[in-house]
């Protein structure tokens, strides 16, 4: 009896955070946008990344890997927000083709630096893909690329086509750097070969 007393009396005290706690609930399942997320994993190959000799440096061993995990998913954030690459996902998706987007571009009086419609476009376009795209690390080697939409749909079509092109992108460096590889030992036989018949004729 003398704990339901005292409970009686500090009633307000427990019921009030309680029954705001509620109409907070209420309100925001009612009047809130709800944000989706779509997600897609990938796998890196380390060796693709960092030369194999970066990891002499990278010191205590038990710290190795989360050194790693960190670097490359700064290295993987970074290149999917750049401009270079959020611009080619515009264009295959072909959102710069949205009309109102271009009508609200063309309708703001917010242009000091007297850019086209469609830079102005791109630059919007670019600014709200990079607050759309996270990356998560999930487990060693493997990274999660996030797209955040208040529709699902287009969260999900987004997440796929960042991981896409992401994917694209890398097996193209890859490419190149074969090729430049390929072409320097090419240039370095040719030399080795030059001097081969120099040393021949000389003797």
């Amino acid at each position: 009896q003398v704990y339901w007393k005292m409970f009686w009396r500090k009633k307000l005290y427990l019921l009030i955070p309680v029954l705001l706690s509620l109409i907070i609930a209420v309100f925001g399942v009612r009047y809130l946008t709800p944000i989706y997320e779509s997600s897609t994993l990938v796998s890196v190959e380390e060796q693709n990344i960092f030369s194999q000799t970066m990891g002499r440096y990278i010191t205590p061993v038990e710290d190795r890997q989360r050194t790693r995990d960190r670097q490359y998913r700064a290295m993987i954030e970074t290149r999917l927000r750049s401009r270079e690459f959020l611009e080619a996902v515009i264009m295959d998706l072909g959102l710069h083709k949205s009309y109102n987007i271009r009508r609200e571009i063309e309708n703001s009086k917010n242009n000091p630096s007297g850019l086209s419609v469609d830079e102005r476009i791109i630059r919007r376009l670019v600014a709200l893909l990079r607050d759309k795209i996270g990356v998560e690390n999930t487990m060693p080697g493997f990274y999660t690329i996030s797209a955040f939409d208040s529709d699902p749909g287009t969260a999900h079509v987004l997440a796929s086509k960042v991981a896409e092109k992401y994917i694209d992108v890398t097996q193209q460096d890859k490419l190149q750097g074969l090729r430049q590889a390929g072409a320097f030992s090419d240039e370095q036989l040719a030399i080795y070969k030059e001097k081969l018949e120099t040393s021949e004729k000389e003797l």
